[in-house]
């Protein structure tokens, strides 16, 4: 791939590298986060309740300051 960057100076093979880089990580986060999101959303509204249910019965016993 180097052969198609060796007229350009070697600075704007770098900034290439970064943007692509990012692009690129950018594009697998959001695939990672939406991939999770599916994968949780069957258990998210029981986990909710859960917590919801925890910080209510902490509320009452004065646990946790509010």
């Amino acid at each position: 791939m180097l052969y198609f960057y060796e007229n350009y100076n070697i600075l704007t093979y770098v900034m290439l590298l970064v943007i692509t880089n990012s692009l690129l990580l950018f594009e697998l986060l959001s695939f990672v986060v939406f991939y999770f999101g599916i994968e949780f959303s069957a258990s998210n509204l029981v986990r909710n309740n859960f917590v919801c249910m925890y910080f209510s019965q902490a509320k009452k016993n004065k646990t946790i300051k509010f």
